[in-house]
């Protein structure tokens, strides 16, 4: 027996089972069963989910009870899905300019709602059918170069933020106590900021990180758009409650988080970190708490106007922000 001959054996002993089995729902339905009252009987009986005939005998009866409606129908997305409407050369042409700055279809979609020269703007699912009509569904690597590009075009676009441990007793005044740094690293010129604190708990994080908003803010005029941290207690929480999560709603920032266990996501803010503890911290003890600040104050200066960052090709933070 050949594949074919095989295949249509099996169609007609099915097309046959669910004729049995169809006849004796209705007999059930109308009362006139010699075995069952209820169809929740016959299913079980029968070993026949109730969803998957229901499914089968709508379609049946849909197609004028044609045998042949009672097999399984071919599944996946159907051509017509992919047929565009009516959409303006213009609203197609925008449409790819910005997928070629890297902007996925939910962001284009936003653009397109603020741009005053389209009239009919359309949703993100209209989109995705434009971008796979011509065959850019998937980002290419020129548009993710592109896309990295425009996330450092700008200062103050992306802050990376993380709390550093510092030694304990490296502050004779509190031989017992250990202070954190918390940092903020603007992504695109290098500009820092550091404030000390007392412990990890998300209020003083909290507090911390509004100096560092308004630091950058007073010295360097850097508005700060999107922060990313880690998942630590102290940065993530609860929108209505966490206070770190509060101070970004109030300034209208966005908060970007890590993935867990990749520290190379925030990469930025963990090399300063090894640089910080190779030039100050290593070695050195301090007499108080403000002369502590004071140093790590002086470093930050340092750092951003007079010391060359071989990231940003030999230039200092200072010249890279005023490029």
């Amino acid at each position: 027996m050949d594949a074919n001959t095989s295949y249509q054996t099996l169609s007609s002993n099915s097309i046959r089972y669910m004729l049995k089995f169809v006849g004796e729902y209705e007999s059930v339905k109308k009362g006139e069963h010699a075995e069952f009252i209820f169809v929740k009987n016959l299913f079980e009986a029968r070993g026949f989910c109730s969803q998957n005939f229901h499914k089968f005998y709508r379609r049946y009866q849909a197609s004028g009870c044609n045998p042949e409606s009672l097999l399984p129908q071919k599944r996946g997305s159907r051509g017509k899905y992919l047929d565009l409407p009516n959409c303006d050369n213009e609203l197609v042409l925008k449409v790819l300019e910005y997928r070629k700055s890297g902007y996925n279809k939910f962001i284009i979609a936003s653009a397109l709602a603020k741009d005053k020269t389209i009239k009919n703007p359309c949703s993100a699912s209209t989109i995705y059918r434009i971008l796979s009509k011509y065959g850019v569904s998937k980002l290419k690597p020129p548009m993710r170069e592109e896309k990295r590009k425009i996330v450092r075009e700008k200062a103050g676009e992306l802050l990376h933020i993380d709390c550093h441990y510092l030694e304990k007793g490296i502050v004779k005044e509190f031989p017992q106590k250990r202070f954190y740094v918390l940092g903020g690293i603007d992504d695109y010129s290098r500009i820092v900021w550091v404030e000390v604190l007392e412990s990890t708990k998300a209020i003083d994080a909290t507090f911390g990180m509004m100096d560092i908003i308004l630091g950058l803010h007073k010295k360097y005029d850097i508005q700060c758009k999107e922060v990313m941290t880690d998942n630590g207690s102290e940065f993530c929480g609860k929108m209505e409650s966490h206070p770190y999560e509060r101070l970004l709603q109030h300034f209208g920032i966005k908060h970007l988080r890590t993935k867990p266990y990749r520290p190379q996501t925030n990469g930025k803010i963990e090399r300063f970190w090894r640089t910080f503890d190779e030039e100050v911290m290593e070695g050195c003890e301090f007499e108080t708490l403000d002369e502590l600040k004071d140093s790590i104050l002086g470093y930050i200066f340092y750092y951003n106007e007079n010391r060359p960052h071989q990231g940003i090709d030999g230039k200092t933070p200072l010249e890279k922000l005023t490029m």
